[in-house]
C-alpha cells in the first residue's frame, strides 16, 4: 500500500505537476483504515482505494516508457525499484513485529507466526490467508495474524510484477511483427483493458463461489490496480480533466469532488466489504475516488486534500499502514484478560496510544527509508545496506521462531 504514493513506488506526478490532492487522498485513506481497525472493525474501502492509486502512477510510466528501450527501463530495473520500494521497510516492520510476537504471544503459536513472517517476507501470505477457513478480520485457530495486513503488500507486487512480465511478451510481439514504439504502446494498452475486464470478471465470479479466497486472491484484485493505471492514462492525456477555465466542467468538477467524498463516507455504512470486495461493490470506493481525483486539486475537496494533516499522513501512509496492525494486535495479544480471554476491541484512550505509537514509528520509518541523505555513497551501496539489514533481520526473526519450538 505502499512517500508520495508509494503503495505503488513511482513519484506522483502528472503533465501537470505534482499531485499534492492525490498524496492527501491516499493519507486520507490510510486514516479511514487505521481508525477502522482500531476501533471499529469494518472495511472501508480505502485499502481498495490504496491499491488504485498506486495503479494510477505505476502502469502509464510501463506503458509509456518501452520496455528494454534503455538500461534504465528493462524489466528487471523495474522489477528492481519495486523490491528497493517496498521490501527493506516491511522487512523491518517483519522483524519487530517477530521480535515482539516472542515476548507476547503463547509458544503453541510460534510456528504459525514464523510461517506467516517468512511467507510475508516473500510476498506470498494473502494464499495463506485466502485459503484458510477465515475470512477477512476473523481469527484462524482463535488467532488473529500480526501479519495479516501485509496480504495488500503481496497483491501489490505481485500484480506489479506480472504486468511487466506481460507487457514485455506484448512488446515483443509486436517488435517480432515489425511493429513500432506506437503500436507497443496500443497493443499494452490492449492488454491492459482485457486484463482488467477478465480480473474483475473473475472476482465477481469467485465472490459466489469463495468469498474468503476472494478477499485476497491477487487475480480478483488486479482489476483495482489496472483502473487505476487507466485512469492514470486518462488523466495525462487531459481525458479526464474537469479542473479547468471552463465554468460548466469547473462546476462539474465540485460536483463530482462532492460525490466522491460522500461516496467514500458511505462505504462502511452501506457495504460489507469483507463480504463484498473485490467484487461489483468495490466499484463504489473506487468510483468515488476517481471522481474525486479527475475533478482535480482545484475544487474545495482537493484543496482540503492539499492542506498539511491529509498530506503530511499521505506521505507516510505506507509506513502508517505497514506499522499499525501489529501493534494493535501484540497490544491486544499483550493486554489480554487471563479469564474471559483476548481484548477484541480498545478503549478510545488506548485506541489512540495505537496510532500515536503507529504515527511515531511510521514518521522514523519514512526517514530512514524516503529521506534518508545518500551521503557520498553509490545507490547500490545504499540499497544493498537497506536490502542486507532487512534481510537479516528477518532471517534471525524467523529463526528465532522456529528454534524456539
Amino acid at each position: 500500500m505502499v512517500g508520495p504514493v508509494r503503495a505503488g513506488a513511482e513519484t506522483p506526478r502528472t503533465p501537470g505537476g505534482f499531485r499534492y490532492d492525490i498524496e492527501g487522498l491516499r493519507g486520507i485513506a490510510i486514516a479511514l483504515v487505521v481508525v477502522s481497525h482500531v476501533w471499529f472493525g469494518a472495511v472501508t474501502g480505502g485499502v481498495d482505494v490504496f491499491l488504485m492509486i498506486s495503479g494510477f502512477f505505476l502502469i502509464p510510466s510501463l506503458l509509456r516508457r518501452p520496455l528494454g528501450a534503455r538500461p534504465a527501463h528493462t524489466a528487471m530495473t523495474r522489477i528492481r525499484r519495486i523490491v528497493r520500494r517496498l521490501w527493506p521497510p516491511m522487512a523491518v516492520v517483519i522483524a519487530v513485529t517477530t521480535a515482539a510476537a516472542v515476548v507476547v504471544e503463547p509458544v503453541t503459536r510460534f510456528r504459525e507466526i514464523g510461517v506467516q513472517a517468512a511467507l510475508s517476507s516473500v510476498w506470498a501470505l494473502n494464499w495463506k490467508l485466502g485459503t484458510s477457513a477465515a475470512g477477512y478480520g476473523q481469527a484462524a485457530d482463535g488467532f488473529v495474524s500480526p501479519y495479516q495486513h501485509l496480504w495488500s503488500m503481496a497483491i501489490q507486487a505481485q500484480t506489479f510484477i506480472a504486468v511487466i512480465v506481460v507487457l514485455i511478451a506484448v512488446r515483443a510481439g509486436v517488435r517480432a511483427r515489425g511493429g513500432d514504439d506506437r503500436d507497443g504502446y496500443r497493443a499494452g494498452l490492449a492488454a491492459t483493458v482485457v486484463l482488467a475486464a477478465a480480473s474483475f470478471g473473475y472476482a465477481t465470479w469467485l465472490h459466489g463461489a469463495n468469498q474468503p479466497l476472494n478477499y485476497y486472491d491477487t487475480g480478483a484484485r488486479a482489476w483495482q490496480i489496472l483502473l487505476g493505471g487507466l485512469l492514470g492514462l486518462a488523466a495525462a492525456a487531459g481525458a479526464a480533466r474537469l479542473n479547468t477555465s471552463d465554468p460548466v466542467r469547473r462546476r462539474a468538477g465540485q460536483w463530482a469532488a462532492g460525490a466522491g467524498a460522500l461516496g467514500l463516507a458511505a462505504v462502511p455504512w452501506v457495504t460489507d466489504g469483507a463480504e463484498q470486495f473485490p467484487g461489483p461493490w468495490a466499484l463504489l470506493p473506487l468510483g468515488a475516488a476517481a471522481l474525486i481525483i479527475t475533478a482535480g486539486p482545484g475544487t474545495a475537496i482537493g484543496r482540503a486534500l492539499t492542506t498539511t494533516v491529509p498530506r503530511y499522513i499521505g506521505a507516510r501512509a505506507f509506513h502508517l499502514y505497514l506499522w499499525h496492525w501489529p501493534i494493535l494486535i501484540l497490544y491486544r495479544d499483550a493486554s489480554q484478560d487471563p479469564i474471559t480471554g483476548r481484548a477484541d476491541f480498545v478503549s478510545l484512550g488506548e485506541g489512540i496510544a495505537v496510532i500515536a505509537a503507529s504515527m511515531a514509528l511510521a514518521h522514523l520509518t519514512h526517514r530512514m527509508f524516503e529521506r534518508a541523505p545518500a551521503r557520498d555513497r553509490p545507490q547500490w551501496q545504499t540499497t544493498a545496506r537497506r536490502f542486507a539489514f532487512g534481510g537479516v533481520a528477518v532471517t534471525a526473526s524467523v529463526a528465532a521462531i522456529m528454534l524456539s519450538q
